[in-house]
């Protein structure tokens, strides 16, 4: 099992598209780490599709996945 996670794109209606096109967003962080909370560290995968940024924003983003991994990595 793993969660993806991608931004989206809200139309003028309101409809939230899921286009994996933008930046992830703060509540959709706040929805990762929740889910870390009830399930641990599981596989994430950030995805982007296109407007595909530079590699070191790319791993900004990254980082904040680890980031909220880190609290709850087993030490066996």
């Amino acid at each position: 099992a793993y969660v993806h996670i991608a931004g989206h794109y809200l139309e003028e209606d309101g409809l939230i598209v899921d286009t994996h096109g933008a930046d992830v967003v703060s509540p959709v962080w706040d929805l990762l780490a929740s889910t870390y909370n009830m399930l641990g560290p599981i596989p994430t995968l950030l995805e982007r599709d296109f407007n595909i940024p530079s590699l070191d924003h790319l791993m900004s983003e990254v980082a904040m996945i680890k980031e909220r991994q880190k609290p709850h990595q087993r030490l066996d």
